[in-house]
């Protein structure tokens, strides 16, 4: 590939030898995100969301959660990043101006980017429930007034028929 052309790669134009064209753009877009983590809007996004001492209010649901339990999101998600024609438009989303960041807590932010990859509500509501315990499971089942079955693809799908 030469420095000009754009557009889809194939595997030799990873660049690196030895490594296939996705992990050449994965370990690209790893290093932008990177270069986020630095970013001034960052930071001051997270400055006018603070409650009180390391106190962030999110954005999606309003509760208040410490920093280890919010994200600074990009409310447009910047896209993919798999050929050279994306590099821009994801930079461009990716370091944007803080009217294009919020801060939403851990659950939030999890559902968001669900949502932004096109997930529909059950299958959201579906991963919620596969990542309780059984315990919990069984719990929600019971207050829902379903007897829990023994396994949980069984649950899962008792689960799924509330919906």
């Amino acid at each position: 590939m030469t420095d000009g052309q754009r557009g889809e790669t194939s595997m030799s134009d990873s660049r690196v030898e030895g490594w296939s064209t996705s992990r050449y753009w994965t370990y690209l877009r790893n290093v932008l995100r990177r270069g986020f983590s630095r970013y001034p809007n960052k930071y001051e996004v997270l400055k006018r969301s603070k409650e009180g001492r390391n106190q962030y209010r999110c954005a999606g649901c309003g509760g208040v959660f410490g920093k280890k339990d919010t994200s600074v999101d990009h409310i447009e998600p910047c896209g993919p990043l798999r050929t050279w024609d994306d590099v821009a438009p994801f930079v461009d989303k990716m370091f944007c101006s803080l009217d294009g960041l919020q801060v939403l807590c851990k659950t939030c932010h999890d559902y968001k980017s669900l949502v932004d990859r096109g997930m529909s509500e059950e299958e959201i509501a579906s991963i919620w429930f596969k990542k309780l315990k059984a315990k919990e499971q069984k719990q929600w089942l019971m207050d829902a007034g379903i007897e829990p079955a023994s396994n949980a693809e069984k649950r899962l799908k008792q689960y799924r028929r509330t919906l």
